[in-house]
């Protein structure tokens, strides 16, 4: 087969991308070439990545060609011109058997050939989204979970048999850049020299959510599940902080708002403001908080896949997580799930974690275990699977 990918979201390819689409790209297109030698491969980028960079990502892999999209500067002054047919004209004249859009872009819809489309966030997408248009011009249509595949079929009517179902893998990051420009190796958090703590200020407990700030994360839940905590329990919570990390999202002004509220009641339970805003953390400050955080909390009310959920997991980190959308899906009996819309449930399982021992060990040995079921060789694998029945029809 011959096999194109838009990699356009791939910005750095010789440091690695750290979240989002680049990420998922990234980490696919480095498992296909390294584990598929016999397809080959047509990888496109734009012109502001240079093929030396592109290079020292996939190595000298003989089966691949790198190809730049000309007139970049085009995708800004006429954006609908340039993803609706320029792009398709230029996969078509590379005569590919199939496309891959990680992305999930409109380029895939206008392209005729065999095409497969991977869409990340299915709930909010509608029919003539230029996402929804694309699933619904696809061959075949990847998502993270059977949940997506459900929201999929409803939302977008696309038929069931038309939807592969393919996890996102995990790869824990283990490499930390000192102060001193030095790189540090160790799996071992107890012998890293490399803190993020320090930066941010946070004592050496804290429960840690990662993800885009809006209401449908639920921080509300557990801020208030935190606070019942704190207040119970005053005396073991004087080291105790909730930390807070990720990009700002739409309404995230109403979840700071009540931040705010949260923390002038801690003021008074336990004189500081125990709840953290940390902003949009690096790769490295993000694996080093999952590792040393007491429990990773994720009360979100529904989410297509939750990689964070799998990347606190695959460190040993025990998971406070909603029983709804994919994260069942990931989890299994590997982590405390709570149904995340009655902040009892939440409480008792975030004092359960916080204050049991055992409990903490037991669903960080299991969540360890349960991570590592899911590797980007797998996802690899899977997605050939998926582009060779696209390519048959």
């Amino acid at each position: 087969m011959k096999i194109g990918i838009d990699c356009r979201t791939i910005l750095n390819p010789g440091f690695g991308e750290s979240a989002g689409v680049g990420h998922y790209t990234y980490c696919l297109v480095e498992a296909l070439v390294k584990n598929d030698p016999a397809n080959r491969y047509v990888l496109f980028f734009d012109t502001n990545v240079s093929l030396a960079a592109v290079r020292e990502f996939l190595g000298a892999a003989p089966n691949v060609t790198i190809k730049h999209f000309p007139f970049h500067e085009y995708r800004k002054h006429l954006p609908d011109f340039y993803t609706g047919v320029f792009l398709p004209a230029l996969y078509a004249k590379e005569r590919l058997d199939v496309l891959l859009e990680p992305s999930g872009e409109a380029a895939a819809g206008g392209f005729m050939g065999k095409k497969v489309v991977v869409l990340h966030e299915v709930y909010g997408l509608l029919p003539h989204s230029p996402e929804g248009f694309a699933a619904s011009k696809a061959s075949r249509v990847i998502v993270f979970s059977e949940y997506a595949k459900h929201e999929a079929v409803k939302a977008l009517k696309i038929k069931p048999e038309k939807i592969e179902v393919i996890p996102c893998g995990v790869t824990p990051q283990f490499h930390f850049t000192l102060s001193d420009g030095t790189v540090e190796e160790t799996p071992n958090v107890e012998n890293r020299t490399y803190d993020s703590r320090i930066k941010f200020g946070l004592p050496e407990r804290f429960v840690f959510f990662l993800g885009t700030i809006e209401p449908r994360k639920n921080l509300h839940g557990l801020m208030s599940a935190f606070v019942r905590e704190c207040r119970e329990h005053a005396n073991d919570s004087t080291d105790l902080s909730l930390a807070i990390a990720g990009a700002k999202g739409a309404g995230s002004d109403f979840v700071f708002e009540e931040m705010e509220i949260f923390n002038d009641e801690l003021q008074g339970i336990l004189g500081r403001r125990a709840i953290r805003y940390l902003g949009y953390v690096s790769a490295e400050e993000k694996w080093d908080l999952l590792e040393r955080a007491e429990i990773f909390a994720y009360p979100v009310l529904f989410e297509d896949f939750g990689l964070p959920v799998l990347e606190a997991m695959s460190v040993g980190t025990p998971v406070l997580a909603a029983n709804r959308g994919a994260i069942p899906e990931l989890v299994g009996n590997a982590g405390l799930l709570v149904d995340p819309e009655f902040t009892n449930e939440m409480y008792l399982g975030m004092a359960r974690l916080l204050r049991d021992e055992t409990s903490r060990k037991h669903f960080g040995e299991v969540g360890k275990k349960r991570a590592a079921e899911f590797t980007w060789e797998k996802t690899a694998k899977a997605t050939l699977a998926a582009l060779h029945r696209a390519m048959m029809g």
